[in-house]
């Protein structure tokens, strides 16, 4: 094991090892992609709004979109909303990881 260095602020400071670099790394990605499905599921999920269209030549055929937020709605938006945490938190996370050292008490 290497001696630890100071850092930039005078403190002792020693970089992770690099398989922890890389597994949050790769933790980070699959929170990216975790939160890019969470978005397709959200944007087809109130894609669902639309109005009325009622006024056809043929006949009265009415294709109606959702009326109202159901608890499933709901439930896919707050799951989005975790994601996006998610994902920033081990984003931020592994960008401190590799930019620092972590500082030794």
């Amino acid at each position: 094991m290497s001696k630890p260095v100071r850092n930039s602020e005078g403190k002792y400071a020693q970089r992770k090892p690099f398989k922890i670099l890389v597994a949050w790394w790769a933790s980070a990605l699959f929170s990216l992609i975790v939160l890019w499905l969470a978005a397709r599921a959200v944007m087809g999920d109130l894609g669902g709004f639309r109005g009325c269209n009622g006024d056809t030549p043929v006949g009265g055929i009415v294709s109606c979109g959702k009326q109202s937020l159901t608890l499933g709605d709901l439930i896919l938006i707050g799951l989005f909303v975790l994601s996006v945490s998610f994902a920033a938190s081990l984003t931020t996370a592994a960008w401190r990881a590799t930019r620092k050292g972590s500082v030794l008490t």
